[in-house]
């Protein structure tokens, strides 16, 4: 084995991983776990949703409202679709980033990851192609970037 990477050392990580929401380290580690194991289709039923959620969790941050009252007073989440294109959220992502995340769950000539992996419609050898593995680095460098720079000790 090239590398050894343990759960733990992924939860470590993602412990201190400022964009990786309270509450969600567990899933977050396990996701990116799998994903250095090779196991890249359960990585991607993990970090799914956990993407929408990060998605939810940002606008909350910024004092959006993720949810929405009904005619018939019952209330329901944002899509996926309406957070993406809410102007806020635009702002708050790099365009890079921005783009990534319409590619693979919005656009019409991208992955579509959250609905056609939620319907079943992704066959297993396409799960080891090379869109999921991008998708899993994506949630990767979300993690590790997000993460506190250490200083170097100083020599006083």
């Amino acid at each position: 084995k090239e590398h050894n990477i343990s759960l733990d050392f992924c939860r470590r990580l993602m412990s201190r991983a400022a964009l990786v929401p309270h509450g969600r380290t567990e899933s977050w580690a396990k996701g990116m776990y799998l994903g250095f194991k090779g196991e890249i289709c359960e990585a991607t039923h993990i970090l799914v949703p956990q993407i929408e959620h990060w998605l939810r969790w940002l606008l909350q941050a910024s004092g959006d409202d993720t949810i929405r009252r009904q005619q018939d007073r019952t209330d329901i989440q944002l899509s996926m679709e309406t957070m993406l294109s809410d102007p806020m959220m635009k702002e708050m992502l790099n365009d890079g980033l921005w783009f990534e995340l319409n590619y693979y769950f919005l656009s019409p000539h991208g992955a579509k990851l959250r609905n056609n992996l939620m319907h079943g419609l992704i066959a297993d050898d396409e799960m080891r192609t090379s869109l999921f593995y991008s998708f899993w680095h994506m949630c990767l460098r979300l993690g590790v970037l997000s993460l506190p720079i250490l200083e170097e000790p100083s020599d006083a």
